[in-house]
């Protein structure tokens, strides 16, 4: 009987939070797609606010995407060789690197954003350019990657795959890109 009130509890808990969660969002898509808002599904359904608010917001969309591409593709390509180099590495500077990588994690985002302004504030042309924040981002993002990549790296066993690919004549770049990155493709994905 305890059991059941307990679950009956958490599930009316959770039931609540999702409905605090969920509804303000799906009384926003109903107020961009209803023709009159105060009077609901009955006002006939448009695609007038939409068409509204793409054309205020479409530059600044097109290029939040290019810039996360853009990350995406940095992070990546600095990201995973980092890791892979902080694997192999058995010297005590590893594990300091590592921890200067993963800084920015400790370290609150408007603090580092605050940061770069004061670095790099004088520099008015990159300030207002997009690969000022392009950097940010990335100096953001970086640890999630490195941190994904090595994890899965440390429990893939690496080595030995890597030794058997040698033995079996491969490069070192057939190795990395024929090994250790299929090997690793769930942390560059859980990195992303």
């Amino acid at each position: 009987m305890k059991s059941r009130l307990r679950f009956t509890l958490q599930l009316g808990f959770t039931l609540l939070v999702c409905l605090f969660m969920i509804v303000p969002v799906a009384m926003s898509v109903m107020a961009g797609l209803t023709e009159n808002y105060f009077v609901g599904l009955q006002s006939g359904l448009t695609l007038r606010w939409v068409n509204e608010v793409w054309q205020l917001y479409a530059d600044t969309i097109w290029l939040s995407i290019k810039l996360a591409l853009a990350c995406l593709l940095i992070t990546t390509l600095i990201g995973v060789p980092a890791a892979y180099g902080l694997l192999r590495s058995r010297r005590r500077w590893a594990n300091a690197i590592e921890e200067l990588l993963l800084l920015p994690v400790a370290v609150p985002g408007l603090a580092t954003a605050l940061a770069l302004l004061l670095v790099y504030g004088s520099y008015r042309e990159f300030r207002g350019s997009w690969l000022f924040i392009l950097i940010g981002h990335v100096l953001f993002t970086l640890p999630f990657m490195v941190r994904a990549v090595l994890s899965v790296m440390q429990t893939a066993k690496l080595p030995q795959l890597e030794e058997a690919a040698a033995s079996l004549g491969a490069s070192f770049r057939q190795r990395f890109f024929g090994v250790v990155i299929p090997n690793c493709m769930s942390g560059i994905l859980a990195g992303r």
